[in-house]
C-alpha cells in the first residue's frame, strides 16, 4: 500500500505518472497510472527501493536529478530527447512509452521527492513525421531543381541550334519575302525563349532559389538601353515610346541589375503587347531615403486596352490574364507580372497597377538600392531660350520639363502655323526643337530664321532619314533621350548625328586583331559546334573544336605553346564534363602554358546555383544558350583584352 496516501490520494486519480521516494530513495508512493503502465501494483513496489526495482537507473540522469532534489533542493526535467525511456513503462498496446520526467522536492513530505512521468509518445511520433515530413520535402525540391536544371538544358541545347541559326541566316542575301518568313521564325524562337525563362523564373522563386546579386552600375544610361532596344517594335505598332528622365541625373547605383532589367523589361513588353494606338511613357526617378539608400521610382504608362478593376489583383497571380481572351489574341504565359512582383518583393519594393477600360493602364514599381549621392540639375540653360514646335502632347510637355530643369525659358507650339507664328513674333530663340513634319512643312523660313539669328535647330524624328542631312540642322531620334539632348546641346558630336555613339554590332566589328587569336571550343552536340563555329568566323576569330573535356586537356597538352587563347566551355558533356576538365586545367594538367587562361562556360543550365559553381570551379564567365552573337562578341572582346593586359 501507499505509505503517504492521505497526503497524496489526489495523485491517484491523475493521468499521468506519479511516484515518490523518500532520502534512501524508498519508493513511498505509486499512483495508479505507474501501476498499470509498470504492470507492478502498489503493494509490490512501495517500501522498495527504486534502484533495487529499476538498477538500470543506478547511473542514470534520473539518479543525479533525485540527488539534486534531496541535497539541494533542486527540480529537473529529464528531456525526452536524451533519454526517451528511462522507466520500463508501456501503454495498453505493450509499446514502451517514451517519456518526460519531471523531479522535485515533495512539499509535504521531508526528504522525499516527487517523480512526475508524462506519456510524450504521440508527441515524439508528431515530431518525427514532421521530421520525416522536412526531409521528404528537401528531396522534393531537390528532385525539384535537378529537374529544372535538365529540362533548362535539354530544351536551350535545341533552341541555341534554332536561334543561332537563324540569325547566321539573317546576314545571308535572302529576298523579301524569305527575309519575312525569316523574321517569323525569329520572333517565334524569342517567344519561346521567354516563354521557357517564365517558367524557369517561377519555378526558382517558388522553391526560394532566388539570390539578389546587387552590382554597381550607371542608372541613366541603363534605362535609355532598355528603352531603345523596345523601339524597332513600338515603331512596327506606330506606338509613341516615351522616356521622361526629367529628374534623373546621371548616377551610380548599386542593385540587381538583371533582375531590374527583367521587370522593366516585361513591364514594357506588356505595355506595347496591350496598346494599338497612342503612346507607352516610361517614367524614372529617385527618391532618397538615407545616406546610403535611395527608392527607385519606376512608371510604365500606356493607352492601351486597359483592366477592368475586379480582375486587377488577380494579375498578380500565377498563370492569370484579365480573361482567356487575351491569352489566345496576344499570348503567353501569365506568369511575368507574378515573376516581377516577387522580384520588387525582393529587393524591398512592389509592384502596382491602375487602370481603365479602354483609357490604359499604369505600372509602377519601386525598389530600393544603394546610392551614396542623387545629383540635382545643373541649371546651364538659365540664360537660353527654346521652342518647341511638337504635335505630341505628351512628349512636348514632357521635353519643356526636361529643359525647364535646366534653367530655360521654353515655348511650345503644335502646327506649323503656330510655329511660324511664335518664330516671328520672338525670333530670339536659341534652340528650336521642331519635329520633323512641321520642320519639311517650313523648312525655308527656319533656314531663313537660323541664317539671321543662329539659333540651333533640332530635328525631332520618328527614324533616322539621311535625306535631312543636307539642311544645317542637328537631329535626334524618338524616344529622346537626356543624353542624347545634352550632346547636342552641347555640341559634343558632328552636325547631324541622331544619337549617342552606339557600339557597333557584333556583325559589324570583326577587329583585325581577332584574326590572330584562337579560340578551343568544348562542346558535345554537333548542332551547337556549328553554331559556335560559324559565330567565331563572323567575328573574325580562328577556332577549334572538341567534344568532351578530356579530349579538351590532350589538346592543350598536345599543343604545349600558348596557341589557345580562350577556351568556350560546355558545362554537361560525356567522358569528362566541363566542372572537372576546368578543375583539371587550373590545376596545371593542361601545361602551366593553359593554367590561367581565359575560360567562359558554354551552358544551357540558367539556374543561379550552375552560375555559382561555374565561377566557383574556375571558370571566369558565364554565358547562355541560345547565344546571342552580341554578347558572345563582348565577352570575348573583355576577356582577350584584359588577357593581353595582363601579360603586357
Amino acid at each position: 500500500m501507499n505509505s503517504i496516501i492521505p497526503q497524496y490520494a489526489v495523485l491517484d486519480q491523475l493521468s499521468i505518472g506519479v511516484f515518490i521516494v523518500d532520502a534512501e530513495f524508498n519508493i513511498q508512493f505509486w499512483n495508479t497510472w505507474m501501476a498499470n503502465s509498470s504492470q507492478l501494483s502498489a503493494e509490490n513496489v512501495v517500501g522498495q527501493s527504486l534502484f533495487n526495482l529499476y538498477p538500470q537507473l543506478i547511473n542514470s540522469r534520473l539518479n543525479h536529478a533525485l540527488i539534486a532534489s534531496k541535497e539541494q533542493k533542486l527540480p529537473s526535467v529529464l528531456s525526452r530527447v536524451f533519454n526517451a525511456s528511462p522507466l520500463p513503462l508501456f501503454n495498453q498496446a505493450k509499446q514502451l512509452i517514451k517519456q518526460s520526467i519531471t523531479v522535485k522536492p515533495a512539499s509535504m513530505c521531508e526528504s522525499c521527492s516527487i517523480i512526475q512521468v508524462i506519456d510524450v509518445s504521440n508527441a515524439v511520433a508528431r515530431e518525427k513525421a514532421l521530421e520525416k515530413q522536412v526531409l521528404e520535402r528537401q528531396r522534393a525540391e531537390a528532385a525539384k531543381s535537378a529537374f529544372l536544371a535538365n529540362m533548362s538544358h535539354e530544351i536551350r541545347t535545341p533552341l541555341n541550334g534554332v536561334i543561332g541559326m537563324l540569325e547566321l541566316v539573317a546576314d545571308e542575301p535572302l529576298s523579301d519575302k524569305l527575309q519575312q518568313f525569316l523574321q517569323i521564325a525569329s520572333n517565334s524562337a524569342e517567344s519561346l525563349l521567354f516563354i521557357i525563362n517564365d517558367i524557369l523564373d517561377f519555378s526558382k522563386i517558388e522553391a526560394g532559389k532566388v539570390d539578389i546579386d546587387p552590382v554597381e552600375f550607371e542608372l541613366l544610361t541603363f534605362f535609355e538601353d532598355i528603352i531603345a532596344s523596345f523601339i524597332p517594335a513600338a515603331n512596327k505598332k506606330a506606338i509613341s515610346l516615351i522616356f521622361d528622365s526629367s529628374h534623373l541625373e546621371t548616377t551610380l547605383v548599386r542593385a540587381d541589375k538583371q533582375r531590374v532589367r527583367q521587370i522593366l523589361v516585361n513591364l514594357l513588353s506588356n505595355a506595347i503587347k496591350f496598346t494599338e494606338q497612342g503612346e507607352v511613357v516610361v517614367e524614372v526617378y529617385l527618391q532618397k531615403i538615407d545616406s546610403q539608400t535611395a527608392q527607385l521610382v519606376c512608371k510604365v504608362l500606356d493607352t492601351g486596352i486597359g483592366i477592368e478593376a475586379h480582375v486587377i489583383a488577380k494579375l498578380f497571380e500565377p498563370f492569370q490574364q484579365s480573361d482567356s481572351s487575351i491569352s489566345r489574341r496576344f499570348g503567353g504565359t501569365g506568369l511575368g507580372l507574378a515573376i516581377a512582383k516577387q522580384l520588387c518583393h525582393l529587393m524591398g519594393g512592389e509592384l502596382t497597377l491602375s487602370s481603365k477600360v479602354g483609357k490604359g493602364s499604369c505600372f509602377e514599381f519601386e525598389i530600393l538600392l544603394v546610392t551614396e549621392n542623387i545629383p540635382s540639375s545643373q541649371q546651364f540653360l538659365h540664360t537660353s531660350r527654346c521652342l518647341i514646335a511638337e504635335s505630341n502632347r505628351t512628349q512636348s510637355a514632357l521635353l519643356q520639363k526636361q529643359l525647364e530643369t535646366w534653367g530655360a525659358t521654353v515655348i511650345r507650339t503644335f502646327d506649323s502655323t503656330q510655329t511660324g507664328l511664335a518664330l516671328a513674333a520672338n525670333p530670339r530663340f536659341d534652340h528650336l526643337f521642331i519635329a520633323e513634319k512641321l520642320f519639311l512643312a517650313n523648312k525655308i523660313f527656319i533656314n531663313t530664321w537660323q541664317k539671321e539669328q543662329q539659333g540651333q535647330v533640332i530635328v525631332l524624328q520618328d527614324h533616322w532619314q539621311e535625306s535631312l542631312d543636307k539642311y544645317n540642322t542637328w537631329h535626334l531620334t524618338k524616344p529622346l533621350f537626356k543624353t542624347q539632348i545634352l550632346s547636342v546641346l552641347h555640341k559634343h558630336r558632328p552636325r547631324n548625328t541622331v544619337s549617342l555613339p552606339k557600339t557597333a554590332s557584333a556583325k559589324q566589328t570583326a577587329n583585325t586583331s581577332r584574326n590572330h587569336q584562337c579560340i578551343l571550343v568544348v562542346e558535345d552536340n554537333p548542332i551547337n559546334q556549328i553554331v559556335a563555329k560559324e559565330c567565331l568566323k563572323k567575328l573574325g576569330y580562328q577556332y577549334a573544336v572538341v567534344e568532351h573535356g578530356q579530349a579538351a586537356l590532350d589538346y592543350l597538352n598536345t599543343h604545349p605553346t600558348p596557341q589557345i587563347n580562350l577556351i568556350l566551355m560546355d558545362c554537361q558533356m560525356p567522358i569528362m564534363d566541363g566542372f572537372t576538365a576546368t578543375a583539371k586545367i587550373r590545376a596545371g594538367e593542361a601545361t602551366e602554358f593553359y593554367q590561367h587562361i581565359p575560360i567562359l562556360a558554354l551552358t544551357a543550365n540558367v539556374i543561379e546555383s550552375e552560375r555559382e559553381r561555374c565561377l566557383q570551379i574556375g571558370m571566369n564567365d558565364f554565358l547562355a544558350k541560345p547565344i546571342s552573337l552580341d554578347i558572345l562578341a563582348s565577352l570575348l572582346d573583355k576577356w582577350l583584352m584584359a588577357k593581353i593586359q595582363q601579360v603586357n
